[in-house]
């Protein structure tokens, strides 16, 4: 298992396919292995190397457990009063982590790709090294505004739901949250749902992390400012049926990022089914194939 060091913390990665480098950043709590394999698969048909890294305090990537974990409270306070607290990293620190990756492999520049969680990292890592990132996708996720960024107050309790001690009775209760936040429209097979469960599991899902990097989310506050210094050509992709961030938290991140495309996907909710991986993955890939005509260069 390949590692790249940032900092003191070991990032875990690894690299499937041949071609344009292409950085998928996935989202909280998850380690690498919760990409949908077709999705990963797809991208490298289209001509892409595809990187995934599991983000620290998930995976084999290191646990910072000594940092300790975010008093519930904390938490409460600043979802419903806006209560500042430190949190044990940022997101700024997880996009630092994606970079060191990058750097392992060599690579100056990659599109990038981030789902959720991973959207909001791939927003900071595109305002930390502009020049590392050729094209941006950013799939259902936010600029961190809360008038925006409220979800279903059901969905949230299944996400924090502690997990139980079995671990396939906790396999069926992430697969459970899986379908539910992909929800009714495009739902999510409920085969696979559980075969990703399974294996994220294996790999390495803890709540201790799962709170700490909802610490970040948190502490990351409003971007929409900050979000027009991006200069890297922009895909943004959101479900009109997402019952976690809702569709007002897409069209927000595509108006903060001068020239962003908005492309809405009817009954998607939060989640990746088979039935959406196409589209999506043709829209990043002609935006990626963009990007590098401009530059002129497809090589790492």
């Amino acid at each position: 298992m390949p590692f790249a060091r940032s900092g003191p913390v070991r990032i875990a990665y690894e690299v499937e396919g041949e071609g344009a480098p292409l950085l998928l950043i996935i989202g909280i709590g998850s380690p690498l292995s919760m990409w949908p394999p077709a999705f990963v698969a797809g991208a490298a048909r289209r001509g892409f190397r595809v990187i995934r890294a599991d983000h620290r305090d998930a995976g084999r990537s290191d646990r910072l457990d000594h940092l300790g974990r975010p008093s519930r409270l904390d938490i409460a306070l600043r979802l419903t009063a806006g209560r500042r607290f430190r949190p044990p990293y940022t997101l700024a620190e997880m996009a630092a982590d994606q970079l060191a990756v990058l750097d392992e492999l060599g690579i100056r520049s990659a599109h990038v790709l981030g789902t959720s969680m991973g959207g909001m990292v791939a927003q900071e890592l595109a305002l930390l090294a502009p020049e590392r990132v050729r094209s941006l996708s950013l799939l259902m996720t936010t600029t961190g505004a809360r008038r925006v960024s409220r979800g279903s107050g059901r969905v949230w309790r299944a996400m924090v739901r502690p997990l139980p001690a079995d671990r396939e009775a906790a396999a069926r209760q992430v697969a459970s949250l899986l379908r539910l936040l992909a929800g009714e429209k495009l739902p999510l097979d409920p085969d696979e749902a559980l075969a990703r469960a399974r294996a994220s599991l294996e790999r390495g899902m803890h709540e201790d992390g799962f709170a700490r990097h909802l610490a970040a989310i948190l502490d990351s506050g409003d971007r929409t400012r900050r979000l027009a210094a991006i200069r890297a050509p922009t895909l943004v992709v959101h479900g009109d049926a997402d019952r976690l961030l809702p569709l007002a938290a897409g069209r927000a991140v595509a108006e903060a990022i001068p020239g962003a495309r908005l492309l809405v996907i009817p009954g998607m909710g939060h989640g990746l089914p088979a039935a959406v991986h196409d589209r999506i993955l043709d829209a990043a890939a002609a935006l990626a194939r963009e990007a590098d005509q401009v530059e002129g260069s497809s090589g790492p």
